[in-house]
């Protein structure tokens, strides 16, 4: 009937499971190579506030954040929805749940486990120097913070924080503080680190609004308190 007719196919078991067409739903080839600034800066979001699990990609923010969660599904051409869900003891969520077996594996191969958060690290071998710093902005998103006008960026794994400080140290010759409570590090950037902190916010193209708001908040008292 529906070749008779010439209708649209818009799902068959079928051809699904023989991998007859591919999956149009989201570009599958988007981690293949890590070659803009929107693929370093989501990968680096991923390494902070994104999960995986056998053939999921998935986001859950609070709800106030939805807007990277549309630019991150504008940049993947995902055509994924955004759900909502309230809760009565803390705020609203948000999340954007990608289904594609190969993106995660894509992700897999650059190091992203089911144990992120104790297991992250940044794939310098397949990410080129010059978008370490996006990768950076993600991080900062997800896991960093501007509370007293200290730059943090919070990590459970001690192979994220050395990739963080080494990459730092080899292109600015300075490394944030790290306090180090149990299994969890606070890396502080300081006023010597302010350059870095500059350089992951200013001039970008994908950002966390609200984060923006707090690093502008922070770089005008910085320049106000040098």
């Amino acid at each position: 009937y529906i070749k008779q007719y010439n209708l649209q196919t818009y799902y068959s078991y079928y051809i699904s499971k023989n991998n007859r067409f591919k999956n149009k739903s989201v570009n599958i080839n988007y981690f293949n190579t890590i070659d803009t600034e929107e693929k370093a800066y989501i990968f680096g979001f991923i390494l902070s506030d994104g999960w995986i699990s056998k053939k999921i990609l998935g986001f859950t923010l609070q709800a106030e954040d939805e807007d990277i969660l549309i630019k991150i599904k504008n940049s993947m051409n995902s055509l994924h929805s955004i759900s909502y869900k309230e809760y009565n003891n803390r705020k609203a969520q948000k999340s954007l749940i990608i289904s594609s077996l190969e993106i995660v594996r894509d992700l897999q191969k650059l190091g992203i486990t089911t144990n992120k958060s104790f297991e992250a690290s940044i794939p310098f071998n397949y990410i080129p120097n010059h978008l370490i710093i996006h990768v950076l902005r993600g991080i900062f998103d997800g896991d960093g913070s501007f509370s007293q006008n200290r730059p943090c960026i919070s990590t459970s794994s001690l192979t994220l924080k050395n990739d963080i400080l080494e990459w730092c140290l080899r292109n600015y010759s300075v490394t944030p503080s790290v306090i180090q409570q149990g299994k969890h590090y606070r890396l502080y950037f300081n006023k010597n680190c302010f350059k870095i902190i500059s350089d992951i916010y200013q001039n970008n193209k994908i950002v966390l609004d609200r984060k923006m708001e707090s690093f502008q908040k922070y770089y005008t008292y910085r320049i106000n308190n040098q």
